[in-house]
C-alpha cells in the first residue's frame, strides 16, 4: 500500500507539474484564447494585480499565466482532491482516501522541489521554477509551511490504520474545501475590471466575503474540534509516538498556517468591498 502511494504521490507530481506549467499546453492554450480578446485580457490583468500582489511582485508579463495557474488550475486539482476524499468517507474506502491524499503530498512535492531548485538556481527561467523566483519571502514561508503540514501529516494518514478513519476522510475533505469559495468569482474577474463600483463588481466583492468567511469557519472554528479527535484517536490506538507526530503538524504548525492565512486575505477581501462602496462616479 505504502509503495502505491509512494507512485501515486510521484505521479501527481509529475502529471500537475505539467499543468501548472506556464509553458505547458493547457496554460499557454488558455493564454491565448485571453490575449486575443483585448477587453478581456484588460479585465484579467486588471482584477490579477491586487490578487497577484499578496505574494509577491509578479511582472505584469507573467501575471496572466501565474493568473490562471492559481485561478483555473489550483481550484481545480483542490477540487478533485476533495471530491475523492468525501467520496473516500462515503464508502469508507482507504484506497480512495489515499488518492486523495496522493494529490496533496504530490503537490508538496513538487513545489518543494521547484522551491528547491529555485534556491539553487536563483536565476533560472525554466519551468522547473515555477512561480517561486517571483513570490517574496513571506510568500515562500506561508506556501512552504502549508506544504509541510501536508507532506508530514499526509504522508502519516495514507498509511494504516488511519487511511481507514473516517473522520480523517472528513479532516481532510474540509481542509482542502475551506479556501475553494474565493474561487468561483474567477469568471468574473475576466468581464470587467471589478475595482470599478458595478453589478459584477459587487457579485465578486460578496463572493470574496463569502470565501473569507468560509475560510474563517473552517479554519479558525471547525478545526480545532476535528484535529483534537483525530489526534486523542492517534494516541489512543497508535501510541505515544505516532500521537505526537500527528500533534505537531495538525496542533502546532496548522492553526498556525490557518490564522495567517485568514490574516493574509483579509485585507484584500476588505480592500475590494471598500472600491465597490465607493461613488460610481469616481
Amino acid at each position: 500500500d505504502q509503495a502505491l502511494f509512494a507512485l501515486l504521490v510521484f505521479a501527481q507530481a509529475a502529471i500537475w507539474g505539467w499543468l501548472y506549467s506556464t509553458r505547458g499546453i493547457v496554460i499557454t492554450t488558455l493564454m491565448s484564447a485571453i490575449s486575443s480578446r483585448p477587453r478581456v485580457l484588460a479585465a484579467a490583468l486588471a482584477n490579477a494585480a491586487p490578487q497577484m500582489s499578496l505574494y509577491g511582485d509578479i511582472p505584469k508579463s507573467e501575471m496572466l499565466s501565474l493568473w490562471i495557474a492559481g485561478n483555473v488550475v489550483v481550484p481545480v486539482h483542490h477540487s478533485a482532491s476533495v471530491g475523492i476524499a468525501l467520496f473516500a468517507y462515503a464508502a469508507r474506502s482507504a484506497a480512495a482516501f489515499r488518492l486523495a491524499l496522493s494529490f496533496e503530498v504530490g503537490e508538496d512535492v513538487l513545489h518543494f522541489c521547484q522551491m528547491a531548485h529555485v534556491a539553487l538556481y536563483p536565476a533560472s527561467t525554466t519551468s522547473c521554477a515555477g512561480p517561486w523566483r517571483y513570490l517574496s519571502l513571506q510568500a515562500w514561508a506561508f506556501v512552504g509551511v502549508h506544504h509541510l503540514i501536508g507532506l508530514l501529516a499526509g504522508t502519516a494518514a495514507a498509511a494504516e490504520p488511519v487511511a481507514t478513519w473516517g473522520e480523517a476522510h472528513l479532516f481532510a475533505a474540509l481542509l482542502l474545501a475551506g479556501g475553494l469559495v474565493c474561487y468561483l468569482k474567477a469568471p468574473l474577474q475576466l468581464l470587467e475590471d471589478l475595482s470599478t463600483p458595478s453589478a459584477l463588481g459587487r457579485a465578486a466583492a460578496l463572493i470574496d466575503v463569502l470565501g473569507l468567511l468560509v475560510m474563517t469557519l473552517v479554519r479558525a472554528v471547525f478545526y480545532l474540534p476535528l484535529a483534537l479527535s483525530l489526534v486523542r484517536r492517534a494516541f489512543a490506538e497508535l501510541g505515544d509516538v505516532s500521537g505526537y507526530y500527528f500533534s505537531v503538524p495538525i496542533l502546532v504548525a496548522a492553526p498556525l498556517f490557518n490564522v495567517a492565512s485568514i490574516a493574509m486575505h483579509a485585507p484584500y477581501v476588505m480592500a475590494r468591498v471598500r472600491e465597490q462602496l465607493q461613488p460610481a462616479d469616481l
